[in-house]
């Protein structure tokens, strides 16, 4: 019977594509930046080891939130060689901003509550994960993998991820 055949063949020709399309550097980037393992009630956001060329391995620049909404301080401020973590509170909502070296960047989002879109604003890539309690949203800016959590609106995240800058 050829049916057998016909699936192999399909096979065979989705396997060739697929490294045919990553052999080339822009498709291979959009893929690799992050990978998303996907599990029966959670997901695991990491990213791909084999990019990590260009990457510090330690945190050698601190980013920060330029534009935080009115009545906002910060309240906690951690710091390890890989990572950074500040958040900031008005006494009802938090904002908790993220920053890792890529080689170790895992975060864990709830797949059961929570939407995951993707979305690219002023050529930055973000992956955006919204349940209704809280919104993240996760990007790499080409040297760090940065991500703000927060219980305000998308709309306000999305202008705090935007707000983010080098510290000088």
């Amino acid at each position: 019977s050829t049916a057998g055949r016909r699936v192999a063949c399909v096979v065979v020709a989705m396997i060739v594509l697929s490294a045919s399309a990553l052999s080339v550097e822009a498709v291979r980037n959009a893929v690799y930046d992050f990978i998303i393992k996907i599990f029966s009630n959670h997901s695991v956001v990491t990213t791909e080891s084999g990019t990590d060329d260009g990457y510090p391995t330690s945190i050698e620049e601190k980013y920060y939130i330029s534009k935080l909404p009115a009545g906002f301080e910060q309240t906690q401020y951690g710091e390890t060689d890989n990572s950074i973590s500040v958040f900031y509170s008005n006494g009802k909502k938090g904002i908790l901003f993220d920053q890792n070296v890529k080689g170790d960047h895992k975060i864990y989002m709830d797949n059961e509550r929570t939407d995951f879109t993707k979305i690219e604003i002023d050529g930055q890539e973000y992956l955006l994960f919204e349940s209704d309690t809280d919104v993240t949203c996760i990007w790499d800016n080409g040297r760090y993998i940065l991500s703000i959590s927060s219980n305000l609106d998308k709309e306000t995240v999305i202008d705090l991820c935007k707000s983010t800058k080098l510290q000088k």
